[in-house]
């Protein structure tokens, strides 16, 4: 069972994988982190593991051009991390973004270890027309859907509380996961983070079709993070 010492415990590259062949053996549950290019993966992923080098940032979207694979935590806590590349803008010929977003499809629809997929959604442009086919695309899940709101820190403090509202109110109509929750973020000011953790310990163990159990939290009076059931 994933715990916050795994989050400190260091992590290891298993496989950049261009083609399913490459995915390595399913030997831990899988925490899946999608989003649109530019919405702050890489950053968010560093910040849970505390490092700056697991997920590599950059300035120019769409530089995570595989699925990559990264074993966080020991023995019977070790989960893994799976970093698919951003849907939307990036540089590479359209082609090969297509390779990508069908490499995704399929892992996301076959791949029996998956048991948390989170999508990352930019505040500053609220759930995209992008990111409401992704949801349509990966269809039936087996297993929870949670949004992770970045750049929180982006927005005023007025704003953060409707886009929320808004951000659930869409996935309830789309998302066909039985259960969704959100949490909100900022990788730059640590917003957030260790509520991130709790959920995806909390949303990676809990049985799908049951309402989540974490904890309703205020960072610094601004950030929240909440649960529903679909």
């Amino acid at each position: 069972m994933l715990s916050h010492k795994a989050f400190a415990q260091g992590f290891k590259l298993l496989a950049s994988a261009a083609e399913i062949k490459q995915f390595p053996p399913e030997q831990a549950g899988e925490i899946a982190f999608a989003g649109r290019s530019n919405c702050g993966k890489s950053s968010l992923i560093n910040a849970l593991l505390n490092t700056k080098s697991c997920s590599r940032t950059s300035q120019s979207p769409g530089r995570t051009q595989t699925i990559n694979f990264f074993a966080i935590g020991r023995g019977v806590e070790q989960i893994v991390l799976v970093d698919f590349p951003g849907y939307g803008y990036a540089r590479a010929p359209q082609p090969l973004m297509r390779a990508w977003q069908a490499l995704v499809m399929r892992y996301c629809h076959e791949r029996k270890a998956l048991v948390l997929l989170c999508l990352l959604i930019d505040a500053r442009r609220g759930l995209t027309t992008q990111d409401q086919i992704f949801v349509k695309k990966i269809g039936q899940l087996r297993c929870h859907l949670l949004a992770i709101i970045t750049k929180i820190d982006c927005l005023p403090h007025a704003e953060r509380e409707n886009l929320a509202t808004q951000i659930h109110s869409d996935l309830a109509q789309i998302a066909k996961a039985k259960t969704t929750s959100y949490v909100e973020t900022s990788a730059r000011k640590n917003w957030g983070i260790l509520e991130a953790r709790n959920a995806l310990i909390e949303l990676s163990t809990a049985k799908l079709g049951t309402k989540a159990t974490v904890t309703n939290i205020t960072i610094r009076k601004k950030n929240t993070v909440q649960n529903y059931s679909l």
